[in-house]
């Protein structure tokens, strides 16, 4: 499954900072696992959140990803 990057920040949370600005949007990954018992810690703010995770490949990296960052390429028939 593909999946593309539409957000840098924790939905309604601009301060959250999730994923570096200069990936650009609109980067697709590659999602080779998933986990939903994921919890995504931010050192500065001091909070922690529960959420579901993808493991991606894309943009010469590979890592656990919040799934609340993507939506889903939809494959071409």
């Amino acid at each position: 499954m593909q999946v593309k990057l539409v957000r840098h920040t924790m939905p309604g949370r601009p301060d959250w900072v999730i994923l570096n600005e200069t990936v650009p949007l609109g980067t697709i990954y590659e999602v080779v696992g998933y986990d939903r018992d994921t919890v995504l810690v931010n050192e500065e703010l001091k909070e922690a959140v529960p959420m579901d995770a993808y493991l991606v490949i894309g943009n010469n990296d590979m890592g656990w990803l919040p799934t609340v960052c993507f939506e889903t390429v939809k494959e071409e028939s």
